[in-house]
């Protein structure tokens, strides 16, 4: 550090509160990691969770995730839990709407010379 402070001009003060401020980053991280860690074992918790529940949803994990994502910002602040539950017949909905939908070619094309009143065009 004392290469550092002569480097960029730092009093003997500045470099104290410096290398008090790393310090306690250093202190803190493994709590923050440790917090990260639980939320992130949470999130597979109840997204296995809601999976096994759910088995319909299998292999739709962009629309489910597109819902789920459109409801937390509808309901700030709502419980990861309660989210999945309003979600659930939203997301039914639209994968109701996608398996009946046609996304086959269309086979015949239209008769080029559109007939009318007044002739072809």
């Amino acid at each position: 550090m004392d290469s550092l402070a002569a480097q960029i001009n730092l009093t003997e003060r500045e470099e104290q509160l410096v290398n008090i401020a790393v310090e306690r980053a250093l202190l803190l991280t493994p709590e923050a990691m440790q917090r990260m860690i639980i939320h992130k074992t949470i999130l597979r918790d109840l997204t296995r969770k809601f999976y096994d529940e759910n088995k319909d949803f299998a292999g739709q994990d962009d629309l489910v995730g597109s819902i789920i994502e459109k409801t937390v910002m509808a309901n700030p602040g709502l419980p990861l839990d309660a989210i999945l539950k309003l979600a659930t017949p939203f997301i039914r909905d639209k994968l109701a709407m996608l398996t009946t939908t046609n996304f086959k070619p269309v086979e015949t094309r239209p008769d080029p010379v559109l007939q009318s009143d007044h002739g072809a065009l």
